[in-house]
């Protein structure tokens, strides 16, 4: 009876470990199955390529504008034979700075390798806002005025303060004009100046659209 027992035991014994083992090896698939899941969805990254801006030289920028400085140059001369009024001359004079701007920004300058061509382009943008504001202060100093364009015969600027002139009811009237606007407007035109003239990009600054040569 005892060797009986003793068997029966044993058996059960054995059962419960073959029970084990297969529900250990059961699980092992599962357990593959979410290792191989989960690199299914954290794939490899591969990282995206940066792109290194170029450094131009003054003259590298110089000769990339030479095109667009000779396109400002027709516009601005278009603009200044035009019969359109000065304070429109003043407005599409803006806009034509702004697309100068807009292509010539595209060639890029740099602060260490091209400090001329930067000079250059802050003083182009600054026109193309300066322009349209000078242009918007002179149309408001002739309303306090009580003038209109058509009223007004010749235009003239002074040589020592630069101020606006207009002859207008047999008389000639000032148009008065914020001295900072004023100030910064003529500072830009002879920046510019200075940059295109040393860059040999002249054509961008030589012609004055509302007063030519």
């Amino acid at each position: 009876m005892k060797k009986v027992f003793m068997v029966l035991i044993a058996i059960l014994l054995m059962s419960c470990s073959l029970t084990q083992r297969l529900t250990s090896t059961e699980a092992l698939p599962a357990a593959e199955e979410e290792v191989e899941t989960a690199a299914q969805q954290e794939p490899t990254k591969t990282p995206e390529p940066t792109n290194t801006p170029i450094a131009l030289s003054d003259d590298e920028f110089a000769e990339g504008a030479q095109s667009t400085c000779q396109q400002l140059q027709e516009e601005l001369s278009d603009i200044a034979s035009s019969k359109e009024s000065f304070v429109s001359r003043y407005a599409l004079a803006a806009e034509a700075y702004q697309a100068a701007w807009d292509d010539l920004s595209e060639i890029g300058a740099d602060a260490e390798f091209s400090t001329l061509a930067l000079e250059f382009l802050t003083q182009l943008e600054a026109l193309s806002i300066l322009y349209e504001d000078y242009g918007q202060a002179l149309e408001d100093a002739m309303a306090d005025l009580e003038l209109t364009v058509s009223d007004i015969s010749y235009l003239a600027v002074t040589s020592e303060d630069k101020a606006f002139m207009v002859f207008a009811n047999d008389k000639w009237n000032e148009l008065t004009v914020d001295e900072g606007l004023k100030n910064d407007f003529y500072a830009a035109k002879a920046a510019l100046k200075s940059a295109a003239t040393e860059l040999g990009l002249g054509a961008c600054a030589e012609v004055d659209p509302i007063f030519p040569n």
